[in-house]
């Protein structure tokens, strides 16, 4: 079953976030188990709502790309980080 996962991550702008993506390279190289990706701005802080196949791949991905990025920038602090299992999806494709 999918899932949402749903961050807050103070301190993180759109530069830092910029920077972050093109170290992980999560829009060129597309994780596996990424199905939807929403990234927006308020008050120097990051929110972001991601919908995975897993929690597995959500943690994978973390690990394996967003954590060595975010040492390499030596970006400090912890993103607020919740995991849901999704109860429905719609998409009906107007971006």
């Amino acid at each position: 079953m999918p899932i949402v996962m749903i961050e807050r991550w103070d301190g993180i702008d759109a530069k830092k976030y910029e920077e972050i993506r093109k170290l992980a390279k999560w829009d060129t190289d597309t994780p596996k188990g990424l199905l939807l990706h929403i990234a927006s701005f308020a008050d120097g802080n990051a929110h972001m709502v991601d919908v995975w196949d897993s929690p597995d791949d959500f943690q994978r991905f973390v690990a394996e790309r967003i954590m060595p990025a975010v040492q390499q920038l030596g970006i400090a602090g912890q993103p607020d980080v919740q995991i849901y299992p999704t109860h429905a999806i719609l998409n009906p494709g107007r971006l």
